[in-house]
C-alpha cells in the first residue's frame, strides 16, 4: 500500500476506453470506507459518463478533459454534526479514490469545486440545496504516466514540538 501512496500522481490525460463497472463500483468503495470525524460519513458521489460528464467538464475552468469517468464527491450538511466538518470527510474520501484508481492501473486527478463554480456544478446535476458538491474527480486509463517524485521534505519534520 505505501508503493500506492509514493507512486500515485495527478493524471490530466486519458485513453477513451471506458472504465469498467467492476471498477467503478471498487472505486465507489474505496470513497466509502474513507475515515470520518465523528463516523458521520455525509457524503454522497454522483457518477458522470458520456454527454453529462463532458458537458460539466466543459463548464469547469481547470478540469481535464476526455476523461471517460467523473466522480463527484458531495458533502450533505444535514448529516454535518460539525459545520463543515464534511469537507474533512470528503477530503478523505476523494483521496481514498484517488489512490484506489492508482491501484486499479487508472489515473485521476482531484479538482477541487471553488466557491466560484460550486453553483454551476449544483445546478447542472440538480443537487438539493443540503448538497455541496466538494471536488470533481476525473478517472480513466492514463494516456500519460508520470514520473513518481520523492516529496519528502525533513524541514517540514518537527518532533516534540516545533
Amino acid at each position: 500500500m505505501i508503493q500506492t501512496i509514493l507512486t500515485r500522481r495527478s493524471v490530466r490525460a486519458f485513453l477513451p476506453e471506458a472504465v469498467p463497472q467492476e471498477s467503478v463500483h471498487k472505486l465507489l468503495a474505496a470513497g466509502f470506507h474513507a475515515p470520518s470525524a465523528m463516523n458521520q460519513r455525509p457524503w454522497h458521489f454522483v457518477v458522470l459518463e458520456g454527454e453529462k460528464l463532458a458537458g460539466l467538464l466543459r463548464g469547469l475552468a481547470n478540469a481535464p478533459k476526455g476523461a471517460p469517468l467523473a466522480l463527484v464527491v458531495c458533502v450533505d450538511e444535514t448529516l454535518e454534526r460539525m459545520p463543515r466538518a464534511g469537507d474533512s470527510d470528503a477530503a478523505a474520501a476523494s483521496q481514498n479514490i484517488l489512490l484506489a484508481a492508482h491501484s486499479l492501473g487508472l489515473g485521476g486527478v482531484w479538482s477541487a469545486v471553488l466557491p466560484g463554480s460550486a453553483s454551476f456544478v449544483r445546478e447542472y446535476l440538480g443537487l438539493p440545496d443540503s448538497i455541496r458538491p466538494y471536488s470533481v474527480i476525473p478517472v480513466g486509463k492514463p494516456a500519460q504516466h508520470p514520473t513518481p517524485v520523492d516529496r519528502y521534505d525533513e524541514s517540514r519534520v518537527h518532533r516534540n514540538g516545533w
